[in-house]
This record gives structure tokens, C-alpha cells and sequence, in this order.
């Protein structure tokens, strides 16, 4: 009997410590609520974020530099490309923007761009030598909403970014800002649902779906309020459908 209680508080003790890297993963931006601050509040934050240290939803403002020759001996090109965020200079292959990298034996993954100011075909990915990266790139504003690793095909790791496209207008970024993060919260929510050992995590379904399915709902209300309710606080699109029963059809 005593051994059955000790075996039970060891397991108790496990599933404390799973639910606790589960909060501190939560806690780094996947509960940040953009609309408990004010637009240059939530600007300020967001500009001065660095890569997210638990997760790779990191939720943070990059601008684009110019490309330049870099004395590097790569197995493709020594192009690259600067990368400001908070106060830092990085800068990254262009080639990376180019091809999709392998993140498991079967599934592959690239680069993509959202535009935000329109409802469809709004994604567009980075693929292709003859891509005009200076066109698309350079000296552009982007909200870096997540990232995944895999390998290229030399075998080198390397990141794919998903960018949601900013303008000149802060106002306007602030609300793409505010539908982006509410989005990538979703976005990893359901990857932790799905797959919660990819985030390190120990724990059934039942107990994470208890703790996440709420806070899913949470964000999905908030948007579908702000979407449907036409609020002011996204941004307007452009609806580019194609048109049902044109005369020309």
C-alpha cells in the first residue's frame, strides 16, 4: 500500500512538471492578449521581441535589408540578405528564401508571405530561382509570425519563416499585428493539441485539450467578434473572389 502511494505522488509530481514547462511555454506570447494595450504600447513590445526561446512562434517585427556579396564559400550562393529586429543586424542566404526544407522524412516546407489586405489567395510562397527577391525583400517591413527547421538538400539545417507583409502606416500595422498574433496562437494551440510531444511535452490528450481548448476558444471568438462584427481594430481587405455568374463566363 505504501509502495502504491509513493508510486502515485512520483506520478503526480510528473504531470505537475509537464503542466508547468506547458505553462512557461504558454506564458512566452501564446497568452499575450493585444488588446489589453494600446496601439503604442503593443508596437513598442512587439518591436523590440527577439526570436522566442520555448516555441517558434515568435510574433516580432523584422525589416529587410539590402542584399549584398558576402566572402563566404557556400555550396550555392554567397548572396545574402541583412535583417534588422530589435536594435540587432543579422542577415540570412537568399537561397534559404528560395527552397522548401524537409521538417520530417515525408513533408516539406518553404517560405511563405501573407498580404493581409486581401480575403483570398493571399499566401504566396517563396520558390524558385527566378524568384526578384530584391522586389519582394529588400528594405520591406514584416511581422515574423513563426518559423519551423528542417534540413536543405546539402543536408544543412536551415528555417522556413512565415511573414505577414507590414506597410509604412503604424496605425495600420498595429492592426495587422492584432489579428496576426491572435492567429499564431491558434495556430500553435492546435500544433500542441495535435502533436504535444513535438513541443517536449508529456501529457495526454485529455489533460492538455482541458487546458487549451479554452483558451482556443477564447482567441476564435475574439476574432470572429472583430471579423464579424467589423470593429475597426483588423484591417480592411479587398475582397478579390471571382465574381459567381460573370457575364463573360
Amino acid at each position: 500500500m505504501e509502495n502504491g502511494r509513493i508510486l502515485n505522488a512520483s506520478s503526480q509530481d510528473s504531470i505537475q512538471q509537464e503542466l508547468d514547462k506547458l505553462n512557461a511555454i504558454l506564458s512566452e506570447r501564446l497568452t499575450f492578449d493585444p488588446f489589453s494595450v494600446d496601439d503604442e504600447t503593443l508596437w513598442n513590445i512587439v518591436s523590440k521581441r527577439e526570436n522566442a526561446t520555448l516555441h517558434t512562434y515568435h510574433c516580432m517585427i523584422i525589416r529587410f535589408g539590402e542584399i549584398y556579396t558576402a566572402n563566404e564559400n557556400t555550396p550555392y550562393t554567397s548572396n545574402r540578405i541583412k535583417i534588422y529586429y530589435a536594435n540587432k543586424v543579422g542577415s540570412k542566404n537568399v537561397n534559404d528564401f528560395r527552397f522548401t526544407v524537409f521538417v520530417s522524412k515525408n513533408k516539406q516546407a518553404c517560405n511563405e508571405i501573407t498580404n493581409p489586405f486581401i480575403f483570398y489567395d493571399c499566401r504566396k510562397a517563396l520558390l524558385g530561382k527566378d524568384l526578384d527577391l530584391k522586389k519582394l525583400l529588400e528594405n520591406k517591413l514584416f511581422f515574423l509570425m513563426h518559423s519551423k527547421a528542417g534540413l536543405n538538400k546539402f543536408g544543412c539545417k536551415k528555417f522556413v519563416w512565415e511573414l505577414v507583409m507590414l506597410c509604412a502606416d503604424i496605425p495600420t500595422n498595429v492592426k495587422i499585428i492584432r489579428e496576426y498574433i491572435l492567429k499564431a496562437q491558434i495556430h500553435a494551440y492546435r500544433e500542441m493539441l495535435k502533436s504535444p510531444q513535438n513541443w517536449g511535452l508529456n501529457l495526454n490528450s485529455k489533460e492538455i485539450k482541458e487546458i487549451l481548448s479554452p483558451l482556443c476558444k477564447k482567441v476564435c471568438d475574439t476574432i470572429a467578434h472583430h471579423d464579424l462584427d467589423k470593429t475597426g481594430m483588423f484591417v480592411a481587405r479587398i475582397d478579390n473572389s471571382p465574381i459567381v455568374g460573370d457575364i463573360n463566363d
